[in-house]
């Protein structure tokens, strides 16, 4: 048991705390970390093929929501958006999401450019028929 005002004794193996690094008569290095492993392009990230394949569909069904989107909610210029002008100025638009009841609304910013655009959009496509 150590009693107040005693050094504390450092095991020759343990790793000594930055502020004991001068009094121990040691100087601090930096260990550079290893950058972290980029797969090369067409390497999918899973390691089984069923993980595979279902990360493919999902990935696939994405593309297809992206593709039809447009043709489905939106009029205009907006239409013929490329999909990183969508990103841009509808997927990362600033919003709530709010619960009250059963109910779930989905608030945007106001000042927002394209809050109309989005809202406009919403209302179209619950106008649709559903399909199932």
């Amino acid at each position: 048991m150590r009693r107040s005002g005693e050094k504390k004794r450092i095991q020759p193996a343990a790793q000594i705390p930055m502020k004991d690094t001068h009094s121990a008569g040691r100087t601090p290095i930096s260990v550079p970390s290893s950058p972290p492993r980029i797969p090369p392009i067409g390497i999918v990230p899973q390691t089984t093929p069923t993980q595979n394949r279902i990360w493919l569909e999902i990935v696939q069904l994405a593309l297809d929501l992206l593709a039809s989107m447009p043709m489905l909610a939106l009029t205009g210029e907006t239409r013929r958006w490329e999909p990183k002008r969508l990103r841009l100025r509808l997927f990362s638009a600033a919003g709530q999401l709010v619960t009250t009841g059963r109910r779930r609304w989905l608030c945007l910013a106001r000042r927002w450019p394209w809050t109309q655009i989005i809202t406009a959009a919403f209302g179209r496509l619950q106008t649709l028929p559903n399909p199932g």
